[in-house]
């Protein structure tokens, strides 16, 4: 097990990673996690059964290639049209986006959103090796965006750059 570094804000500061440190951000991951538990309970299922990301950053930038994304072993639109259910997912973008907002002027903060991506995460590198989950790592020097990486003992792997 390598040296390891989860840093809890934007993908800025994965740039600093030192030499023999694999460093790499929160990037998309809690965005991912509340765009899979508002698809589940829109879609009837379990969380576990969806598979979808949110890349790039957080935010109004933020991307959802919902094109990838799956239920169980089917395409989220096909498995949609098979339970007869219509998800907005334009809707479904932009309540991801304005959760923390939302969540903030509920409770007057979001740190306890990003202390449970960062936990969750840290148990990832720790014992639930081999995740695949978007986190920030850099594309190229200086430039870092939140792609999906395996998470393992050593940190994010290599960078898995979708097609869309």
């Amino acid at each position: 097990m390598g040296e390891v570094a989860i840093i809890g804000s934007g993908a800025v500061g994965v740039a600093w990673a030192s030499d023999g440190v694999n460093v790499f951000g929160t990037g998309t991951a809690l965005d991912s996690w509340r765009l899979r538990e508002l698809l589940a309970a829109r879609l009837g299922v379990h969380p576990g059964s969806v598979h979808a990301w949110v890349i790039g950053e957080h935010g109004r930038s933020a991307v959802f290639p919902f094109s990838l994304a799956r239920v169980g072993p089917f395409p989220l639109g096909e498995f949609a049209a098979r339970r007869g259910i219509r998800v907005d997912l334009e809707g479904v973008a932009d309540d991801v986006r304005r959760a923390g907002a939302r969540v903030h002027e509920l409770k007057g903060s979001t740190s306890s959103a990003i202390a449970l991506t960062a936990a969750r995460l840290t148990a990832q590198v720790e014992r639930e090796r081999g995740a695949i989950v978007p986190v920030s790592v850099r594309v190229e020097e200086g430039v870092c965006a939140s792609l999906p990486a395996q998470v393992t003992a050593d940190g994010a792997g290599p960078r898995m750059i979708p097609e869309l």
